[in-house]
């Protein structure tokens, strides 16, 4: 068992097996050791089952992005920033037969590939796990070339998880540098775009992980500004809570309007698209 740290298995505690389809995501996910979290989870959920949050996120960064496969054939290179022990990058190689994906973190990417390399997968090359610092984006695009990586063919970079830390001009930066064709990124909304009623839950929440993690700033944007924050990137479309909750489950029982939710996922494309 790979034991986590006290945010990255707080995520996994509240993703649970609920997302992810394949075998092989599922014995990823297995592996892991998530007590370390399990104390936050308490604090974090309570008042509200945060896990549904999380669940409609990470469905809705799936979704766009088997949009933009379906967009842009199997042949896509999807690389993944700040992926984590997340099996997002196992899952889509084992939906799609050439689907390349290219995995970041500065931590874990050497334990990844050794549970991902015992994993019973067809993938063969087709993922990498690459430690690297985000914060150095030029590093990032030569390592992603030196793993295969191809400039000139369709990219998808996903941004899942990292927006809230990350400096924006760190985030800008690795968008100019790999010039994707495609982002799909998911963010907090400012407080204005929450209903006032609730805009107390995910400052209580990002409270308590910036207070884990030591942060003293957690970024937050409106959906026009996220669709005129990179150079040559608009947006295509975003999907608020209630819209991932309604595709997700068939209801809306959290989240019954846009403003009821605090949490975004856009696609976005080059502005030549």
């Amino acid at each position: 068992m790979l034991k986590l740290s006290v945010t990255s298995a707080l995520v996994q505690l509240w993703t649970g097996k609920t997302v992810y389809r394949s075998p092989a995501a599922l014995n990823l996910l297995e592996q892991l050791d998530l007590k370390n979290g399990e104390s936050l989870y308490d604090q974090c959920s309570a008042g509200f089952p945060y896990a549904e949050v999380i669940r409609n996120r990470k469905y809705g960064v799936l979704r766009l992005i088997r949009e933009c496969i379906s967009r842009n054939g199997e042949g896509l290179q999807v690389v993944i920033a700040g992926a984590g022990l997340d099996a997002l990058g196992i899952e889509l190689v084992s939906r799609y037969d050439r689907v390349r994906v290219f995995e970041l973190d500065r931590e874990n990417m050497a334990e990844k590939a050794r549970i991902a390399a015992a994993l019973d997968g067809a993938w063969g090359e087709r993922i990498s796990f690459v430690t690297t610092d985000l914060l150095a984006p030029e590093n990032v695009r030569v390592q992603l070339f030196d793993r295969g990586w191809i400039p000139d063919q369709p990219t998808l970079l996903v941004m899942e998880g990292i927006s809230y830390y990350l400096p924006v001009t760190a985030m800008c930066e690795l968008v100019q540098v790999l010039a994707p064709g495609w982002l799909v990124m998911e963010y907090l909304k400012t407080e204005q775009a929450i209903v006032p009623e609730r805009r107390q839950i995910p400052n209580r929440v990002f409270g308590l992980i910036a207070g884990q993690c030591g942060l003293s700033l957690i970024n937050r944007f409106g959906r026009e500004q996220i669709g005129s924050l990179f150079e040559n990137m608009v947006l295509d479309h975003g999907l608020g809570m209630n819209d991932l909750e309604r595709m997700r489950t068939g209801e809306n029982q959290w989240f019954p309007t846009g403003a009821s939710g605090w949490i975004e996922v856009s696609l976005l494309c080059q502005h030549s698209r």
